[in-house]
């Protein structure tokens, strides 16, 4: 080989890797969203909005319907101590206004420190109907219509008959108590659906805002 010859590149920089991704790129005409990113973006909303839905279930249907086989369980806690306590339940006749009731035994236990057996069975009934926002005549009144199977309530007497067929069992002891509400039950799952929601839409938002940002080649 002479001095003037120079050595032969066995790669054309024209055909290399890079140029070829540079040559891709200049070929298109306006920018795409990144595929992982979409995915990513979706899986999060998907996620997000599942969880939202989750917490709506729990705190309409779940949430109360446990509430409510509860406040039947201590219904029939506090009928079968008023009837052992208080010389029988024949005379009994509900609570017409439940809301005042449990403020003055509340007012009571203030004043006094205690309860008897029957009001404490009382407060603990009236207060798991009030967090299931079930505080009012048609599930403490008698007669009514329950509110929760919607049969009728005619007396003391037959609705204690009820309660102890449902709530024995054959062996004559009294079933597993379901467990009450407590105070932050329900309330929570509205602060779970409303974080979960605002995090969708917000993911959507910026979802939507990189969709709608598209550059162009420009010569």
């Amino acid at each position: 080989m002479s001095q003037d010859e120079a050595p032969q590149s066995t790669t054309s920089p024209a055909n290399t890797p890079e140029a070829d991704a540079n040559a891709a790129a200049l070929a298109k005409t306006a920018t795409t969203i990144n595929r992982k990113w979409t995915y990513k973006l979706v899986i999060i909303i998907a996620v997000s909005a599942f969880m939202a839905g989750f917490f709506l279930v729990d705190g309409l249907v779940r949430y109360p319907a446990r509430g409510a086989e509860a406040a039947e369980y201590l219904e029939f806690q506090y009928l079968q101590a008023y009837d052992k306590e208080r010389g029988g339940i024949s005379g009994f006749t509900g609570i017409d206004d439940p809301t005042s009731r449990l403020a003055q035994l509340a007012e009571k236990l203030r004043t006094t420190g205690k309860l008897d057996t029957v009001d404490e069975a009382q407060k603990i009934w009236l207060e798991n109907l009030q967090l299931i926002s079930r505080l009012s005549a048609d599930a403490t009144a008698i007669p009514r219509t329950n509110f929760k199977d919607q049969q009728p309530v005619d007396t003391a007497t037959k609705r204690l008959e009820t309660l102890t067929k449902t709530w024995t069992t054959s062996e004559g002891n009294n079933r597993k108590s379901p467990t009450p509400l407590s105070a932050f039950d329900i309330p929570s799952q509205w602060v779970g659906m409303a974080i979960s929601a605002i995090s969708a839409l917000w993911v959507l938002m910026v979802f939507l805002s990189g969709r709608s940002k598209v550059y162009r080649w420009n010569p």
